[in-house]
């Protein structure tokens, strides 16, 4: 019944919308990006984890690119990595990374 960023009560219902956004760096929370790197790694792959994949390739641009969407930063660092809202080379290749993993 557990999917991944959804409800398992309510199925198709975001647990917690925050998870749906993805950026770099996460620091103390996480995205479905990163729950989903994590089981690959760990060699598990399962039907419940479609819609999180499904999440991450809606969120390409049409230049095959992913954006800087959470800005985790908030002050706490004296550089900023990329800007909030633009495209992402930290995101980006993540993603690509998780797709390519899900696909062999």
């Amino acid at each position: 019944a557990h999917h991944l960023y959804q409800r398992s009560q309510h199925p198709g219902q975001v647990a917690k919308e925050a998870w749906t956004h993805f950026g770099f760096p996460l620091f103390w929370s996480t995205d479905a990006m990163e729950m989903l790197e994590i089981l690959l790694k760990l060699g598990i792959r399962d039907d419940r984890m479609r819609d999180a994949i499904n999440l991450l390739q809606s969120q390409q641009d049409k230049s095959g690119r992913w954006l800087q969407e959470g800005d985790y930063f908030n002050g706490r660092m004296l550089v900023k990595f990329e800007n909030s809202g633009e495209p992402s080379k930290r995101v980006t290749l993540k993603a690509l990374k998780i797709l390519q993993e899900w696909n062999r």
